[in-house]
């Protein structure tokens, strides 16, 4: 199922990895959750004028321990995504979107830079301005 323009509801399912199963990206939250989420995706795609790969999404409780995620991961409420940008360094994706989310071009709760890729997510902002780091 298309949720926007360049995303696709299946680039968020949980893989099939560390002896658990593939899991679907729960249907009941694709108009409530992951469409807002894609959104933002949209405008970041569009800064780059890059594809964007999604390279973990939805995850199961159990699926958030075996990869050694946070407990209280946004991953497991479908609000959250790790990419990579076609062509361009994850601090540079991160840096970039932090820029974006101060002049208010981006409507995200929480940013994370990591080697080999960048994490947004669209929680509610801590406080007007706030972004959730790590």
């Amino acid at each position: 199922m298309k949720v926007t323009d360049h995303f696709h509801v299946h680039e968020f399912d949980q893989p099939e990895r560390h002896g658990l199963p593939g899991e679907a990206y729960p249907e009941r939250l694709v108009e409530t959750i992951l469409r807002p989420l894609c959104v933002q995706l949209e405008i970041i795609r569009a800064r780059f004028g890059k594809p964007i790969t999604i390279t973990s999404g939805w995850r199961s409780p159990a699926y958030n321990k075996a990869v050694k995620g946070k407990t209280l991961s946004r991953h497991k409420k479908g609000d959250a995504a790790d990419f990579t940008v076609d062509g361009v360094h994850p601090a540079e994706v991160h840096a970039e979107v932090l820029r974006m989310h101060k002049a208010k071009a981006l409507k995200i709760g929480g940013l994370g830079k990591y080697d080999g890729f960048t994490h947004v997510d669209t929680r509610p902002p801590l406080w007007p301005g706030r972004l959730a780091k790590w």
